[in-house]
């Protein structure tokens, strides 16, 4: 049905500022993600407005979990979001907190004009996974959802929607942001490619593949970071560094020379002046580049499986924080493995300046981290894990207390190490 020029005059700003029309803009930020049902997570909020998040508690804690619900918002933007719920993430079975019915996740994104707000709860029903409820609508909570499904049916800017409508049928098998909706009003389908575009754009990192080219050998397997890849053009580095040669040629070619001899001038803090270049060689059979390193001194570059590990990982964490490709989100699992202290000292350097453009989150062990920090206070997140079942609560540091124990300690993670987290954190109370 269309849409009356009344409706078209209130919203046109808050869906699409200045035109009816126009391509998709650069995505927005994620500041704010809930989780509710999932394992531990009986109900999380995290604010991400601070930029850089670090997420550090024991093994079971929840921050893994936490990377996977990022994937699996990521995935709603797919028409295989189904599939892949099951067949990667393993489905509501591997997912729900005992005793739950369903599980949760709203994610708040900021924008200059208009902030929105992606919410979506899958629930189980005769064997099958179904959205139980999907929503897309500006942040502020007095204001009418651009879109709401609830079991009782489907509403578009305040109307309801017919049963029959053509769009209306298919979206009992897939997402709103991974449908196409011909008979939608063209107001929202402005507003969901651009929630699409930014849940599309959540980044989320597991460790990069360095292993040793010799345990690879004994192992009978292929590591992408240290071997040549098909050339293709790189937005951003994939997962495990699997396009590390792709990433840093693009680095050198689709970026002006100020930009480069930043790039390289982070390779240098971090590995030494010795670095001269880093570089892509083209393979001899054609069609594929590895990466090389030249060390001032040596005739000839250095291939990646004399790489150490350690090195390598930097070279991807470079590559990772420098080929931003439009992300609305970098999430990073364990950050610091392979690294020496001070080469991670350069490396959470990387990352806070990441996340002054795109908000950031780390999850680690690793309280050396804290202590390397700019700012932990507003940084830091303690996960901890009460109750029966488990349940993850979120400690945030007391500014006041940390502030004394500072005056004894040089770091929250030192003071963390000598077990006084109950001294220095507070439940934060971040909740909707």
């Amino acid at each position: 049905k269309k849409v009356s020029r009344k409706v078209i005059e209130e919203n046109r700003w808050s869906l699409n500022p200045g035109r009816y029309v126009t391509p998709v803009e650069a995505p927005a930020s994620l500041t704010r993600l809930r989780i509710r049902g999932v394992r531990t997570l009986d109900d999380v909020t995290l604010d991400l407005g601070a930029g850089l998040t670090v997420l550090i508690g024991e093994n079971g804690s929840g921050k893994s979990t936490v990377l996977e619900c990022l994937e699996i918002l990521r995935r709603a933007a797919t028409p295989s979001f189904f599939d892949d719920f099951h067949r990667i993430h393993g489905g509501l079975p591997a997912l729900l907190r005992k005793g739950a019915a369903q599980m949760e996740l709203t994610a708040e994104f900021g924008h200059p004009t208009t902030p929105f707000l992606y919410r979506i709860v899958l629930r189980g029903e005769d064997g099958f996974t179904r959205i139980a409820e999907e929503e897309l609508r500006p942040e502020d909570p007095r204001s009418e959802p651009w879109f709401l499904r609830t079991p009782a049916g489907v509403s578009v800017l305040g109307k309801r929607l017919p049963r029959r409508t053509e769009g209306a049928d298919a979206l009992a098998t897939t997402t709103l942001l991974a449908g196409q909706f011909p008979r939608l009003p063209g107001l929202l389908l402005d507003g969901v490619e651009r929630a699409r575009a930014t849940i599309a754009a959540i980044d989320v990192q597991l460790p990069f593949d360095v292993a040793a080219d010799w345990a690879n050998r004994a192992a009978n397997r292929v590591v992408a970071t240290r071997t040549s890849i098909t050339l293709r053009r790189a937005e951003r580095l994939e997962r495990f560094g699997a396009n590390l040669a792709n990433a840093w040629a693009s680095l050198r070619t689709e970026f002006d020379e100020a930009h480069w001899q930043r790039t390289m001038d982070l390779v240098r803090l971090g590995l030494g002046e010795h670095i001269e270049a880093v570089t892509t060689r083209a393979d001899p059979a054609g069609g594929a580049v590895a990466l090389w390193v030249k060390f001032r001194g040596l005739d000839e570059p250095i291939p990646p499986v004399a790489l150490s590990d350690g090195s390598l990982a930097y070279l991807a964490l470079v590559a990772l924080t420098r080929l931003e490709g439009g992300r609305s989100l970098l999430a990073l699992d364990e950050p610091e493995l392979h690294l020496h202290p001070r080469l991670l000292q350069r490396v959470v350097g990387l990352l806070e300046e990441a996340a002054v453009a795109r908000p950031v989150i780390l999850a680690t062990h690793s309280r050396r981290l804290l202590d390397l920090l700019d700012d932990p206070l507003r940084s830091v997140a303690v996960l901890g894990v009460e109750g029966s079942p488990p349940t993850t609560t979120v400690l945030r540091p007391d500014a006041d207390a940390l502030r004394a124990w500072l005056d004894v300690y040089d770091g929250l993670g030192r003071v963390l190490d000598e077990g006084h987290e109950r001294d220095v954190m507070k439940p934060t109370g971040e909740r909707p």
